[in-house]
């Protein structure tokens, strides 16, 4: 009998550890989908100080393609073609990452911790442009190549605004119209 006991008793606990490592680990995937998620916006913050100077960054389609989704990049990219084509200037004039205007130094950045649901992330950046207070949310996504910006946005203020919209915004007054890829 005692050998049927120490074997029940063994697959028990083999079963408990086993409900055990599968109920915790989601958590630790959590915790590290959130830690990558900082990881990805540490580097893109990283992009301005390497530069040294704050003062914006040019999201040519290299860029947008190492930093954004693959659908924000799309539209993005093919709505600056289109404003190109009829010799506009792009439908984004400002830095969406700083909320930048080129000379306008910004300072005093915090990135707070990302809240992940899933494939997706959210966090909030604070910073300084010149010398007023600015909060940005970004909002990621996780693609096969990692975290990608999919939306930013000042949700707060007289000017409060998300990058998705203000595309779209764009092209409707240009072309009296929505925006759809070709």
């Amino acid at each position: 009998m005692d050998g049927k006991r120490n074997g029940s008793t063994g697959l028990r606990r083999r079963t408990i550890l086993i409900a055990a490592a599968v109920t915790l680990a989601p958590m630790k995937a959590w915790a590290g989908d959130a830690e990558d998620a900082g990881a990805f916006l540490r580097e893109v913050y990283g992009l301005y100080e390497k530069k040294r100077n704050w003062q914006g960054i040019s999201f040519t389609p290299g860029l947008r393609a190492r930093y954004f989704t693959a659908d924000l990049t799309r539209i993005w990219s093919g709505m600056e073609s289109d404003f190109d084509k009829a010799g506009l200037v792009g439908p984004i004039d400002f830095d969406p990452v700083t909320q930048g205007h080129g000379e306008v130094p910004v300072s005093r950045l915090a990135i707070g911790k990302p809240v992940v649901s899933g494939d997706r992330a959210e966090a909030t950046v604070s910073l300084r442009e010149g010398g007023a207070p600015a909060k940005l949310v970004i909002r990621l996504k996780r693609e096969p190549a990692g975290w990608r910006i999919d939306d930013i946005a000042q949700p707060e203020g007289e000017y409060a605004w998300e990058l998705r919209k203000i595309l779209a915004q764009a092209y409707r007054e240009q072309f009296g119209k929505d925006y759809s890829p070709a």
